[in-house]
């Protein structure tokens, strides 16, 4: 059945008498419907955004990467059965490598040795300025190499430095911008201050791409020789293995 040629006009001439009619009204819901388009926009921004950030980082710090430890992490101190649960240990990592064909190496990390109840004073001094933001870790001379850190300048950890845990620093950028401003290019060989002795700084870490939620951990990060960490800081004995699987095995 075919329509009368009036009616669209009609239905045009009505739906614009309504609106005119109802200008509020009108207003109301042609502004809902443009926040509800631009909230999903933003949303959909948003995720896009976390996404990219979350993959970056995970591609920045090594996708074959496996990170174990003997705590669960975030927020909690865990049931009475984890809490029991001894820290990993050195001789760990070894049976790993020694055991599995999809290992290719583990970095060791002893974290945080300058948290509350570590006994190491992590606040750093040099000429009068003071960094006390530093997240020290002790770690291996292959970590560098298994989480694809980058140096602005000087270079990291030697297996002699482990092996005769000398009193070396890597630091991140925001401890050379704190304590050598307008200094860049000129830090490697400047000794500081830390624990009550003094250490050699022999490299400054590239800053990463920030994340999607800001400032990268690994900014205000003091790494210091695993074996050096374990002589200046031994009531710390939690070990973290940064856990590198060959290619094809994660």
């Amino acid at each position: 059945m075919r329509l009368p040629n009036f009616i669209p006009h009609e239905i045009l001439k009505m739906a614009f008498d309504s609106i005119r009619a109802n200008k509020f009204r009108s207003f109301l819901n042609v502004l809902g419907i443009v926040v509800g388009v631009m909230t999903a926009i933003v949303i959909a921004s948003i995720l896009t955004g976390m996404r990219q950030s979350i993959v970056q980082t995970i591609e920045d710090y090594g996708t074959n990467n496996i990170y174990a430890f003997h705590l669960s992490t975030g927020f909690g101190h865990g049931d009475r059965s984890e809490r029991s649960r001894k820290p990993l240990t050195v001789e760990d990592a070894n049976a790993i490598l020694a055991q599995s064909t999809a290992v290719q190496d583990i970095a060791l990390v002893a974290p945080g040795i300058g948290n509350f109840g570590a006994g190491f004073d992590d606040n750093i001094t040099y000429n009068g300025k003071n960094y006390r933001r530093a997240s020290c870790d002790g770690v291996s001379p292959n970590y560098d190499k298994i989480t694809n850190l980058t140096l602005r300048e000087g270079r990291f950890f030697a297996e002699a430095d482990d092996a005769q845990r000398r009193s070396v620093l890597v630091i991140g950028v925001d401890a050379a911008d704190a304590l050598f401003s307008g200094e860049t290019g000129n830090i490697v060989g400047k000794e500081v201050r830390m624990n009550g002795q003094m250490w050699e700084i022999i490299g400054v870490l590239e800053k990463r791409k920030a994340g999607f939620f800001g400032e990268n951990e690994e900014d205000r990060k003091v790494f210091l020789p695993f074996r050096t960490a374990r002589k200046v800081a031994p009531q710390r004995n939690y070990l973290l293995h940064i856990i590198s699987a060959k290619e094809g095995q994660v």
